[in-house]
């Protein structure tokens, strides 16, 4: 019997591409995963702990270059500063317009508004003039040393995709750059031009570069989305195949967390596996003094647990085996046997599946109990 452990993520494959984004990683990493999902309902189900900055003029106002409340078509400069201690954010950022040709663009709020512009540009920031800088590079930085894992925002009047490709840039802790061409693709379904960008990535990163086609469109940026991603690990393993001599099968393992994470553990039958039965009971529990943390689900596989750790901490994940004692007659009037629900018990090869909206799943790991 062999136990198969995996880090995993859902992959998303699109049909056409709009622009280059450059992703700058602050950790170490040779293959790290990046998707970039353009439904944002998707996105937000894949992260955790998202923040947003609306860019409504009250919002853009609290950038430090802005000094008075902005009004339509109105240049704001290179570089906008949102500080968290004003925006209520966990994280800080600059906002940059890293267009040069012909001349140096500014970010452009309500760019156009009452002057018969569409509706396209407002409560958005448009990367030079509209009808003037055609190739609209733009930038993000954190501040002061943060990091996320997933990133989102709303590109205006994108019209133009021909040519245009994604590119992901990881700087590693030595400096040197790998640079990943991904083949993917994002479709405008939006006629007007709009649509969300949600880029996730396994590891924290701190930048983000937009290059953009020199084109006959110009974007403008709404709505900038900071968040974590949902982690995953998966263990392969057999249940009841225990060489002890006690009536049920149990796999134990173990993983630490933080007090506040979330985690979902589920618990099913390996497809390319060998298995009869459905009834199996998952457990999750703490392993901690002076905490008592208990959750359960024993039905039909597939089983799951979705909780908030109490505590940082370590827990125990339990596999048990649904398998009924063998009757003994002496004892037949006095023995009872739990109830677990209809079918029979679950024995054979499954999977468990750990995602955690910080780093717990990372830690999860098998322990003698698991044969």
């Amino acid at each position: 019997m062999s136990i198969f452990i995996s880090h995993s993520r859902k992959r998303v494959v699109f049909s056409s591409a709009v622009f280059s984004i450059i992703l700058l990683l602050i950790v170490s990493t040779a293959q790290a995963g990046v998707q970039i999902i353009t439904d944002k309902a998707a996105w937000e189900a894949m992260v955790s702990d998202v923040e947003v900055l609306t860019t409504t003029a009250d919002n853009v106002f609290l950038a430090d270059e802005v000094l008075a409340m902005p009004g339509n078509d109105a240049a704001l400069g290179t570089v906008l500063t949102f500080q968290a201690a004003n925006t209520g954010l966990s994280r800080g950022f600059t906002v940059e317009a890293r267009q040069t040709f012909p001349t140096q663009a500014e970010l452009v709020f309500n760019d156009g508004i009452g002057a018969g512009a569409s509706d396209d540009w407002l409560n958005a920031l448009s990367v030079g003039d509209s009808n003037v800088h055609q190739n609209d590079n733009w930038g993000l930085r954190l501040l002061d040393n943060a990091s996320m894992m997933a990133f989102g925002v709303v590109i205006r009047n994108s019209r133009d995709m021909a040519d245009e490709t994604i590119t992901v840039s990881i700087v590693s802790e030595d400096d040197t750059v790998e640079v990943i061409e991904l083949d993917t693709s994002i479709a405008v379904e939006d006629q007007s031009g709009n649509v969300f960008i949600g880029i996730i990535s396994d590891s924290a990163f701190d930048e983000i570069y937009f290059d953009e086609n020199s084109d006959t469109d110009d974007i403008g940026l709404a709505d900038f989305h900071f968040a974590n991603a949902i982690l995953g690990t998966e263990i392969s393993s057999t249940l009841g195949n225990n060489h002890r001599r006690c009536h049920r099968d149990i796999d134990i393992f173990e993983f630490a967390g933080n007090e506040g994470e979330e985690v979902i553990i589920s618990l099913d039958k390996d497809p390319s596996g060998k298995h009869k039965g459905d009834i199996a009971t998952l457990i999750l529990m703490d392993k901690m003094r002076g905490v008592r943390f208990f959750e359960y689900d024993r039905g039909a596989l597939p089983n799951e647990i979705t909780a908030v750790l109490p505590a940082s901490g370590e827990y125990r994940v339990v596999i048990v085996e649904n398998k009924k004692h063998k009757k003994h007659k002496k004892h037949k009037k006095h023995r009872k046997h739990r109830k677990y629900g209809k079918g029979k018990g679950f024995k054979g090869d499954y999977i468990l599946r750990m995602e955690s909206s910080a780093g717990a799943s990372d830690t999860l790991e098998t322990t003698r109990w698991v044969e």
